[in-house]
């Protein structure tokens, strides 16, 4: 009886595995059946970039199927253009402009039956767009440092032009001119521009085949002035606090002897016998700095210096000045209320000009004093005491003009 089940059993699982056999058989002769075959009619798999992209197929007449694409931008899938005696794709231009490595998938019913790989090369000939740029535009003469200018050569497409291209470099400089021949190494083309020992402009141009950059310069300006030399000039050598004195530069070079830049600061300073410091800036122009300064008041002696702060020095020249004014008159009114001083003669004998000041110092018992500035006119200066805010009279008035100094009692 077992026997006989294991038989039966045996008998029912051969005759199961014997129709799926006989399925998958049939599967299979009806999948190879369905997948067409085609043959691939053009044989290129490089092209310029913008060039005409063109894949076409042998096989069946009337195939549904499609192009996959992946460049470096990314996927496209397109369809074909003809299905007659095979299949034709035209190759849309965002995948025949751009330059590198292009896969292409043939696709019917969601298999790849046919692939392969297809390389773009940018265009080298007409077309050629020069990115290059120069900088920084302004650098110091002698070996303070340098400029570079940096070349991106691209086709019409944008596209980077391979490593090993030759780039023409030249330079220009006081009609003197340098070229050199680079090429590029990781798609740029660069070089360092050397600056002169002389001031002036240096024009740099690039060029890959007939496609040259614009045009490109940097400016080499003069380094920090030297030491140099100051005079002046003035009309006399009176201290009357009224003519102007004429502070001068030499022309002012680097260590090339280029004339520093135009706005380089110089500054004068004077040191007179009080112990105390004046100061005048100017700028250079043409290399000369100008300075003016109004004479003192007092007869005194001035040292001056001039220096560009933290660069370079002049000489020392000293200037004597002698007191503009000698003696002068100063009285009371009758009435003892008007304070008369003058006539007032400068240096020629002459009346001192309008509005020279005068000073009067006020002095009073309890020790306070009072200082009131008035200003001439013809020659003279007057004093009303009622303008005083006070009923006390000083005990005596010191009165200065131009440095001279003359006391009175009221």
């Amino acid at each position: 009886m077992w026997e006989i089940q294991n038989s039966s059993l045996i008998a029912v699982l051969a005759v199961a595995l014997s129709a799926l056999m006989s399925s998958c058989n049939s599967d299979g002769q009806s999948l190879a059946a369905e997948t067409p075959v085609f043959q691939r009619l053009d044989i290129v798999d490089v092209m310029i970039a913008g060039d005409l992209g063109r894949l076409a197929f042998l096989g069946p007449d009337g195939i549904d199927a499609y192009l996959q694409l992946d460049n470096s931008y990314g996927s496209m899938v397109i369809s074909p253009n003809s299905k007659e005696r095979g299949l034709v794709f035209l190759l849309p231009d965002p995948i025949t402009q751009v330059a590198g490595l292009c896969t292409w998938k043939l696709i019917h019913k969601n298999q790849v039956i046919f692939n392969g790989n297809l390389s773009i090369l940018p265009q080298t000939g007409s077309g050629i767009r020069m990115e290059s740029y120069l900088g920084p535009k302004d650098i110091i003469a002698g070996d303070s440092g340098k400029a570079m200018v940096v070349s991106i050569p691209a086709d019409p497409f944008d596209n980077p032009l391979p490593d090993g291209t030759p780039v023409w470099i030249e330079e220009r400089f006081k009609g003197t001119t340098e070229s050199i021949i680079d090429s590029l190494e990781n798609l740029i083309s660069w070089r360092h521009i050397e600056p002169e020992t002389r001031s002036g402009r240096i024009f740099v141009k690039t060029m890959t085949g007939s496609s040259p950059s614009i045009e490109m310069y940097t400016d080499v300006s003069s380094g920090a002035g030297t030491d140099f030399e100051i005079s002046y000039e003035r009309n006399h050598d009176f201290a009357d606090g009224n003519q102007v004195i004429r502070l001068k530069t030499s022309v002012i070079k680097d260590r090339f002897e280029n004339t520093v830049a135009d706005g380089t600061l110089v500054t004068f300073h004077i040191e007179n016998g009080e112990e105390t410091s004046l100061y005048t800036n100017a700028t250079t122009v043409n290399g000369i700095a100008v300075a003016k300064i109004v004479h003192p008041v007092v007869a005194t002696r001035w040292k001056l210096t001039a220096i560009i702060a933290g660069v370079a020095s002049s000489n020392t020249l000293e200037m004597n000045f002698n007191s503009a004014v000698e003696e002068f008159e100063a009285a009371f009114s009758a009435e003892g209320q008007i304070l008369s001083i003058g006539p007032i003669n400068s240096f020629m004998g002459q009346l001192v000009p309008d509005f020279t000041p005068a000073e009067i110092l006020l002095n009073y018992e309890v020790g306070r004093q009072e200082r009131i500035t008035i200003y001439t006119r013809g020659g003279y200066a007057q004093f009303d005491v009622k303008t005083l805010i006070h009923d006390t009279l000083p005990t005596h008035i010191e009165i200065r003009i131009l440095g001279r100094t003359k006391t009175i009692n009221p």
